[in-house]
Order: C-alpha cells, then sequence, then structure tokens
C-alpha cells in the first residue's frame, strides 16, 4: 500500500488501519508531511510511524500509540492525547499549543524546543523526558511526573506545577517566574540560577526555599534556596556568602537599601536554620 492509499485507510477506518499493520507485520511507517488534521486517530497504533513535518492541528489522538514514533517539527496543535502511549518519541521542536496531554506516557519523551505552550499535562507521566529549552508557557503540569527530567533552559512561566513530581529534575537556569508549585516535590531537583520570581513556593517538599519581597533598589523578590545554599535577587545568583560580599561591595553601610539587605539576610538566615531544626522540610 503506498503513502497517500495508507493515509486515506488511516483517516477513513482506523479499526482497518490497525488490522492491516497487524496482519502484514508492519512496524515502520512513512507519514511524513502527511495532512492529518482534525483527523478522528482514537487509538490509532502509530509506534514506530514517521510523521515528521506532518500537520495533525485538532486531531483526535487519545489513547493512541505512537511508541518511539518520529513527530519531529509536527504541527500538533490543539490536539487532543489524552491517554496516549508517547513513550520514547521524538518530538523535538514540535508545536503542542493548547494540546491535550492529560494522563499521557512521556517517559522518555524527546520534547527539546517543543512548543507546549497553554498545553494540559495533567497527571501526564514525563520521567526522564527532555525538555530543554522547550516552551511551557502557562501550561498545565498539575500532578505530573518529571522525575529525572530535562527542563534546563525551559519557559514556565505561569505554569501550573502544583503536586508535581520533580524528583532529581534538572531546571537549570529554568525560567518559573510566577509558576505554582503548591506541594511540589523537588527532592535533589537542580534549580541552579533558575528564575523563581513570584513563584509559589508553598508547601513544597525536598527543598527549603524562603523569600523576602519588595527589598532593594528594584522593590524585588530575594529567593533564600536554604538546601542548595543558593540566593536569587535580581540579577545575582550566588551562595549566601556571596550574597553579602556582593550587598557590601555595592552600598555604603547607611545606604537604605543595605538596611533593607541586612534585615532580609538576618531573617533568611535565622528562620531557615529554625525551620530545618523543625524538620518542615
Amino acid at each position: 500500500m503506498n503513502k497517500e492509499k495508507i493515509i486515506i485507510c488511516l483517516k477513513s477506518n482506523v479499526k482497518k488501519f490497525n488490522r492491516w499493520r497487524l496482519l502484514y507485520g508492519i512496524t515502520e511507517l512513512n507519514l511524513e508531511n502527511a495532512s492529518l488534521n482534525n483527523a478522528n486517530l482514537d487509538k490509532a497504533n502509530l509506534n514506530y510511524a514517521s510523521l515528521e513535518n506532518a500537520n495533525l492541528d485538532n486531531a483526535n489522538l487519545n489513547n493512541a500509540s505512537l511508541y518511539n514514533a518520529n513527530l519531529e517539527n509536527a504541527n500538533l496543535n490543539n490536539a487532543s492525547l489524552y491517554n496516549a502511549n508517547l513513550n520514547n518519541a521524538n518530538l523535538y521542536n514540535a508545536s503542542l499549543y493548547n494540546a491535550n496531554l492529560n494522563y499521557a506516557n512521556l517517559n522518555y519523551a524527546n520534547l527539546n524546543n517543543a512548543n507546549l505552550n497553554n498545553a494540559n499535562l495533567y497527571n501526564a507521566n514525563l520521567y526522564n523526558a527532555n525538555l530543554d529549552n522547550a516552551s511551557l508557557y502557562n501550561a498545565n503540569l498539575n500532578n505530573a511526573n518529571l522525575n529525572y527530567a530535562n527542563l534546563n533552559y525551559a519557559n514556565l512561566y505561569n505554569a501550573n506545577l502544583n503536586y508535581a513530581n520533580l524528583n532529581y529534575a534538572s531546571l537549570y537556569k529554568a525560567n518559573l517566574d510566577k509558576a505554582s508549585l503548591y506541594n511540589a516535590n523537588l527532592y535533589n531537583a537542580n534549580l541552579d540560577k533558575a528564575n523563581l520570581d513570584n513563584a509559589m513556593l508553598e508547601r513544597i517538599t525536598g527543598k527549603l526555599i524562603l523569600s523576602v519581597n519588595g527589598i532593594g533598589s528594584r522593590t524585588s523578590t530575594t529567593i533564600y534556596n536554604y538546601t542548595d545554599d543558593q540566593i536569587q535577587c535580581g540579577c545575582f545568583f550566588g551562595s549566601f556568602r556571596q550574597w553579602l560580599k556582593k550587598i557590601k561591595k555595592t552600598y555604603t553601610r547607611y545606604n537604605r537599601h543595605y538596611q533593607e539587605y541586612k534585615r532580609a539576610a538576618c531573617y533568611l538566615f535565622w528562620q531557615a536554620r529554625y525551620m530545618a531544626s523543625m524538620e518542615v522540610v
């Protein structure tokens, strides 16, 4: 069956398509550049399929199996992938704007440079997924599993990470401005140089993080990650001791901002140690 006939069969009768693959033992499929927008592909067997540059805009891929599929540069905007299996799939540079990925399995998936803005990933499994430089602006990752995930340089502005599991995840230089991490688990997560401005950090586990609002020349938020000894203060990232040295170098002793930072440093230092001693983390 040639490519055009395969696409027609897939779009018209998924059950027939699945039977054809099973009957003839078709393991690999070339569906590159296929036009499958608005197609109903519920429960389709697309394992090992090459869908590079395919148009799946607004497609229904609920319960579909895309194990080890290649979706590089694919258009999946507004697509529904509820409970879909994307284990080990390649979604490099794919666009999944406003896509429904609730309960989807994205274990070991490559989402490097992918657009997931406004996407729904409630209870999605992203174990060991690569989201390096991915854009997750306003994405819903509530209760998602991101254990060992690579989120380096990812944009998580205003993302919902409530109850998310981020054990051993790497968020180096990730943007978490205005992100909500209520009750998130950050045990052994790498937050080095991550932007946590205005982030909701209540009741997180695995890290002891405190903040002081409205201080300094920018009246911004100073964030102290006691667990990893990291301070974020404006464009400054460094250890607590390095921060104190920076304050002394920048301001004179009787400067108003110096006094503000001095009080903030005392609060952060003693409050963190008190909370650590009470085993709040």
